[in-house]
């Protein structure tokens, strides 16, 4: 998704709490405006070799220092290079979520010998372009203070260690419910609450990282009491060589996240193609190939991609996808999937095509909805159909709506039988008379919903392929 071309300033509305800096769009480019006192820090902090290199393995957002004589309020302004596709954590499966809070500590350890620190560590702060995570928050570097360990220690834990535990205890679900919640993160309370005792016992770091704490916080909440502690790690910290402790300090949190892993558990989808027949799936692989290589879209969205055959199919050709699926197995398996294999730019994302994200944050500006981020040349929806209508409540009109809102160019749908033998697990809602659901009502709707359908091809007696545009 490029972003619209604006004449003068356009300020992102997340950058007004920043002190260090606005961010803003102009002339269809994200920049960066620093402020005259702060400007001298960063134009030396961006020629350092140690933020070259992050930034050439392409770890840091890119950041070509401009001149732009007609915004004088700022002293030094950097262009940043652009993530099409913007990503929240709460459409992270687990590895995504793992990767972006090992980004953050790398950055971290990698800086804290230049005597840098990371003054917040929001998951905001990282955007992924297709499956490699960036950190995008340059304001976020600051020169490290003489008596503070990582005072953004306890946001990374809100926003990245606490959601990681909750994954790993198989509650991904309310992980990514509470952090679309809660753009501050989880609280450890409420994380608590969430795991069993066994959880409790079997994940690493859950006493000194989550328990502990909460029970300091407990003893010391009181104004007096903050003092005393504060005043007595100010004296500790003047007695010890705090650049050490700190990098000892992050590679601890590091091995921490390390260790956390989600078991392997079977999904409701997973097996959905081994089910499949070879011949159907092998005709349906060719006649997509066929279509992506007549209209050679350059950005495809794959809303129920399942395992991703049809998303590796199209990255493999050169093609940007965006992967949107609402299990969280088969997303998580995409993500690795597209990770090891070079050149593979898909984006996997968690989410639904009937409940998308919401606009969020101040005036609903900060945080777009799934539906204004993500939008495709192409749209695919294969084998989603009878699950939009038998599990979803939805008629044809519905369903083609719903993925029609994420295509600028077409739409590439599957029509699936109620014959169909995958048709035929899925519960039917009592009392719903289903004798609408035909080929023919079918045609008539994707008809009244575009200006042009085309028949692609019959995969089987009870399967075919339509293209809308």
């Amino acid at each position: 998704m490029s972003p619209k071309t604006e004449t003068k300033p356009d300020f992102h509305p997340n950058s007004f709490i920043d002190p260090m800096a606005r961010v803003f769009l102009l002339e269809g480019q994200y920049h960066r405006g620093f402020f005259p006192g702060h400007a001298g820090f960063y134009k030396e902090l961006l020629s350092r070799p140690e933020v070259l290199r992050l930034q050439a393995d392409g770890k840091l957002i890119d950041s070509v220092i401009v001149d732009h004589p007609e915004l004088p309020q700022f002293g030094l302004v950097v262009r940043h290079s652009l993530i099409e596709t913007p990503s929240f954590s709460f459409e992270w499966p687990f590895s995504m979520l793992k990767d972006a809070a090992r980004l953050t500590l790398e950055i971290g350890i990698s800086l804290s010998a230049q005597n840098v620190i990371l003054q917040d560590a929001t998951s905001y702060n990282v955007l992924f372009k297709g499956p490699k995570p960036i950190f995008i928050d340059l304001s976020s570097l600051v020169p490290a203070a003489d008596n503070l360990l990582w005072p953004a220690y306890n946001q990374f834990c809100q926003c990245f260690l606490f959601p990681m535990y909750l994954h790993v205890a198989g509650k991904s679900s309310a992980a990514l419910d509470l952090l679309r919640c809660n753009p501050d993160g989880l609280e450890a309370a409420e994380t608590a609450l969430l795991l069993g005792p066994v959880d409790k016992v079997k994940l690493k770091g859950y006493f000194s990282r989550l328990a502990l704490p909460e029970i300091m916080a407990s003893r010391f909440n009181s104004v007096r009491n903050r003092d005393k502690m504060n005043s007595k790690s100010s004296g500790l910290a003047g007695k010890i060589d705090l650049k050490a402790a700190r990098t000892r300090f992050l590679a601890s949190l590091n091995k921490t996240v390390e260790s956390l892993s989600t078991p392997p558990k079977a999904s409701n989808w997973t097996d959905y193609y081994r089910e499949t027949d070879e011949e159907v799936l092998a005709r349906k692989l060719a006649a997509v190939e066929k279509v992506l290589m007549q209209r050679r879209p350059e950005h495809m969205v794959d809303m129920g991609c399942n395992l991703g055959e049809f998303s590796l199919l199209a990255a493999r050709r050169g093609i940007r996808v965006t992967a949107i699926d609402s299990d969280h197995g088969c997303v998580d398996r995409l993500y690795n999937l597209a990770k090891a294999e070079p050149g593979m730019d898909i984006l996997p994302l968690v989410g639904n095509a009937l409940n998308p994200s919401p606009d969020m944050g101040w005036l609903n500006r900060e945080y777009p909805s799934l539906l204004k981020r993500v939008k495709g040349d192409l749209v695919l929806g294969l084998a989603l159909l009878h699950h939009l209508v038998f599990s979803g409540g939805q008629d044809f009109a519905r369903s083609i709506a719903a993925l029609k809102a994420h295509q600028k160019g077409g739409l590439l749908m599957e029509y699936v039988d109620q014959s169909d033998p995958m048709t035929q697990k899925l519960p039917r809602r009592p009392g719903v008379d289903y004798s609408w659901y035909s080929r023919e009502g079918f045609e008539k709707a994707l008809g009244d919903a575009f200006e042009q359908v085309e028949f692609v091809e019959e995969l089987s007696p009870t399967r075919s392929l339509y293209l809308a545009c």
